[in-house]
């Protein structure tokens, strides 16, 4: 069994880069800096993970998570079955189907594991909210009120 994460948005079907120098050109989506919006293919400024390099746009052959494990399931000789719960981002498991009690395992992952998964209403919300403060205009000026009366290393 191998578990995965970020299979949902914003990384399900958009490539992000920690360090593209290291990832050889033929696997490298274009990309950028930029923040990733909800519904939106395009990268916007102040968008979700401003400060990462984010492919250029969602979607196409080779791009995201969850587009790189369905390519890698249809292109192996081995029958995978992939269980997924989009919450929090998305969480996937992937396993043999030809072992035995498969349907059975396949079964109880999806009723006591996934099904259980429990998002508290008020972290949601809470996480809901720093994301809408850290990226509005207020915020934006607070950043630069800030850096103007931070005191420099010199000092």
């Amino acid at each position: 069994m191998v578990f995965f994460h970020e299979i949902g948005w914003p990384y399900g079907r958009r490539d992000v880069c920690y360090q593209p120098e290291l990832i050889p050109t033929e696997f490298q989506q274009p990309h950028r800096k930029g923040g990733v919006e909800r519904g939106r293919s395009e990268l916007v400024k102040g968008g979700y993970n401003e400060g990462h390099y984010n492919a250029e746009h969602e979607g196409g052959p080779r791009n995201g998570v969850l587009s790189a494990i369905e390519e890698f399931i249809k292109e192996s000789a081995t029958d995978y079955e992939l269980i997924t719960d989009m919450r929090q981002h998305g969480l996937g498991l992937m396993f043999r189907r030809a072992e035995p009690d498969s349907d059975r395992r396949a079964q109880f992952i999806r009723k006591r594991i996934f099904d259980s998964r429990y998002i508290d209403p008020v972290v949601h919300r809470w996480k809901s909210f720093v994301y809408r403060a850290r990226n509005s205009t207020i915020a934006s000026g607070l950043r630069c009120i800030r850096d103007v009366f931070r005191p420099s290393v010199d000092q």
